[in-house]
């Protein structure tokens, strides 16, 4: 039985006993507790007006599990940083190991989807070796949230439709249908790699128009 079920008991548990209310001044964390593993998926969409061909193997690189910060909390830039960049990704989240799993196994280890604010020092990426997890595993790197949608709720993960606005300039607004390997097109390679551990996040690349350096910036993620 796929996972999402048990949190839809637990939910309904909650609300039940009375034990939910409005957020007042509460700090929101991500809706993600200690995730064991980050996984990024990167190059996986094809850009507007392109025919490149569908990737036979995913670019997939590891970020540090403690880079996961709340939606609304604050970057904090590392010592030295330069540039660094931002964009909204579609979150996977996995709720139990798959290793080795066929692909109905693996579809019902996904226990829903997240919205997630990838932050990267590209300096530290691009100039120091060419190493993707040095640029994006600094501490608040990894917003997340608020919501946690589990895939009954989701339904097509072809349709939605992931947005960046930075200081009130729309600078993503793209589609899942652009990516090159959708979650089912990924998971064979990855998960057959390297042992996807219970709740892990797997952050699939979207197009971005634009980019861009962090200061005392205002970001709002959101999907439609």
């Amino acid at each position: 039985m796929p996972v999402f079920h048990d949190l839809h008991e637990a939910v309904a548990a909650r609300r039940a006993a009375g034990t939910v209310h409005r957020f007042g001044t509460e700090r929101v964390g991500a809706p993600i507790a200690r995730s064991h593993q980050i996984l990024g998926v990167g190059a996986n969409y094809r850009s507007p007006g392109s025919n490149a061909p569908v990737a036979q193997e995913p670019l997939v690189f590891s970020t540090a599990p403690n880079s996961l910060s709340g939606p609304y909390d604050p970057v904090h830039l590392p010592r030295d940083s330069t540039h660094t960049d931002w964009e909204v990704e579609l979150g996977v989240v996995i709720a139990r190991s798959h290793y080795l799993a066929d692909d109905e196994e693996a579809l019902a280890a996904i226990v829903g989807y997240v919205l997630v604010n990838v932050i990267s020092e590209l300096t530290f990426q691009k100039e120091r070796g060419g190493q993707w997890l040095k640029g994006k595993s600094a501490p608040t790197f990894n917003p997340c949230g608020p919501w946690l949608v589990t895939p009954d709720d989701l339904g097509d993960t072809e349709n939605p439709r992931p947005w960046l606005d930075h200081n009130g300039v729309r600078r993503q607004d793209g589609t899942t249908a652009d990516m090159l390997l959708n979650a089912a097109g990924i998971r064979p390679s990855a998960r057959n790699a390297c042992v996807p551990l219970r709740t892990a996040l797997w952050e699939l690349r979207l197009p971005a128009e634009a980019s861009g350096s962090i200061g005392t910036d205002k970001e709002i993620v959101s999907v439609s």
